[in-house]
């Protein structure tokens, strides 16, 4: 492993270039800019002397490590480098192999007749991750556990005061053995559920924080699951992330699932896309509200109004009546999160929220987005 280093010891590495950039990627995101703690603006690296450097980030409740081979040079050490400059050094050089020399606190990093020196701080000031399980509960098949991620994270909360709603819920449902997740922020809901997922039902109930699940969803290959009381760790070959779970109840979303819709509709995925993005362009304010209606027996209107005027789209559609009020960046969002050419929508009122199925079930055995409606402007 790496050490400290002394202000007289001189420190030589060289790495390749994309692959040192792909290690710094994986864990940028768990930097904290606004972080008061200037260490939380840092990455920790350490130089191995088996050949690899070990890069961490962390912004006290998300923890992410990972590795690249390199090359050493002259001994090893680990330094706190800032994470922001050296990643856009790195995206600026263009090299195949950069040489990297640490002496007396500082680092500089060049390739062909480019060179950054950046000042540091010593390795010891930064978090260290809290203590997790070695046992591990599930083991995902590549891509299995962040396509999960993707499919619902978009819809969880992002409102401080609302916590419990921050991340994307996971529970395995006994009744349906199925491994369910859910993101909520009270005003959607979206849910993917798998079942004959090996090991699942060891899973326990815990809502994973919205900034972790974007990290692990960046994964690749096989990806091991494990949890002690409070904090939960994915690994996969070459990379770590443990976060803290959110600590608070849940809402029972099963019990606003409307289950008594007795309107139907089907129509083209990327056209209903297509009419809201084009209409949004006339209405007002950040919560954009659209009202989407059936026109006449072949066609659906998509409309919007706004203080300058108004806007108007028809498309083609199979199915029953329909008029209601609807966020449009709900509906987008909800939209390119399913999968398939066609999405199926079940409604009931101007007053009951929109619930849409993707038209391919894929690896889902359960998948939907419920949306509840706004307000007539």
């Amino acid at each position: 492993m790496g050490k400290g280093i002394e202000s007289s010891e001189i420190k030589k590495f060289t790495a390749p270039r994309s692959a040192l950039c792909s290690a710094i990627g994986k864990v940028v995101g768990a930097v904290d800019s606004r972080s008061t703690l200037p260490i939380l603006n840092f990455i920790k690296m350490t130089f191995c002397l088996r050949g690899a450097v070990v890069i961490a980030a962390s912004d006290l409740e998300i923890f992410v490590t990972a590795e690249c081979e390199i090359e050493i040079i002259d001994g090893g050490c680990d330094i706190c480098v800032p994470a922001k400059k050296i990643k856009g050094a790195l995206d600026s050089i263009d090299s195949e192999i950069v040489s990297i020399v640490v002496e007396n606190m500082q680092m500089t990093v060049s390739g062909n007749s480019l060179e950054y020196a950046f000042e540091c701080l010593p390795a010891a000031e930064y978090p260290a991750p809290p203590e997790t399980s070695d046992n591990e509960i599930v083991e995902f098949t590549p891509e299995a556990l962040p396509k999960i991620l993707r499919a619902v994270g978009h819809a969880a909360g992002k409102d401080a005061v609302k916590f419990n709603l921050c991340g994307v819920h996971f529970q395995f449902e006994k009744d349906i053995e199925q491994l369910t997740a859910v993101a909520t922020d009270g005003h959607r809901i979206s849910v993917a559920g798998i079942k004959n997922i090996p090991g699942a039902k060891n899973i326990p109930t815990m809502t994973i924080p919205s900034k972790a699940c974007v990290l692990v969803s960046a994964i690749n290959g096989t990806l091991c699951l494990s949890q002690t009381e409070g904090v939960a760790g994915f690994s996969s070959p070459g990379v770590e992330v443990v976060a803290r779970l959110i600590d608070g109840d849940y809402p029972e979303y099963r019990g606003v699932i409307p289950k008594d819709y007795d309107l139907f509709t089907t129509i083209d995925k990327q056209s209903l896309i297509d009419a809201v993005e084009a209409i949004c362009v006339m209405s007002d304010g950040s919560g954009k509200s659209i009202f989407v209606e059936v026109s006449d027996c072949d066609f659906l209107l998509v409309s919007a109004v706004g203080s300058s005027g108004k806007s108007k789209a028809l498309i083609p559609y199979k199915g029953d009546a329909l008029a209601v009020h609807i966020s449009a960046k709900y509906l987008l969002m909800a939209l390119k999160a399913l999968d398939g050419d066609e999405v199926f929508i079940k409604h009931k009122s101007p007053l009951h929220p929109l619930v849409l199925f993707p038209s391919d079930s894929g690896i889902w055995d359960e998948r939907f987005e419920m949306i509840m409606p706004m307000r007539a402007q």
